[in-house]
């Protein structure tokens, strides 16, 4: 019983060292579209810029939401195949 139980806490703790490393790694993903996204934003406010020049901006914007996009769908359809790999695993 001590051996099952001490197989359990393993267990868990492996799953939360996986969980606590999987947050990290999504949070790092996500933070770097954010940072450009909200640099290129506070840079075009500092000075006025002819239309050209908001058009490129605005599309670099959203080439970094893309991604952002991107990344956190992936991180979603990790999170789902992780999570239906554990139920089949458990079945």
């Amino acid at each position: 019983l001590i051996d099952k139980f001490n197989t359990m806490l393993d267990k868990i703790e492996h799953a939360f060292k996986l969980q606590k490393l999987f947050v990290s790694g999504a949070s790092h993903e996500l933070r770097n579209p954010l940072t450009a996204i909200t640099s290129q934003l506070q840079v075009v406010l500092l000075n006025d810029r002819t239309g050209d020049e908001y058009k490129q901006i605005i599309q670099s914007i959203l080439e970094d939401i893309k991604v952002l996009n991107r990344t956190t769908f992936d991180l979603i359809e990790f999170a789902r195949l992780n999570y239906e790999n554990k139920i089949q695993l458990n079945e």
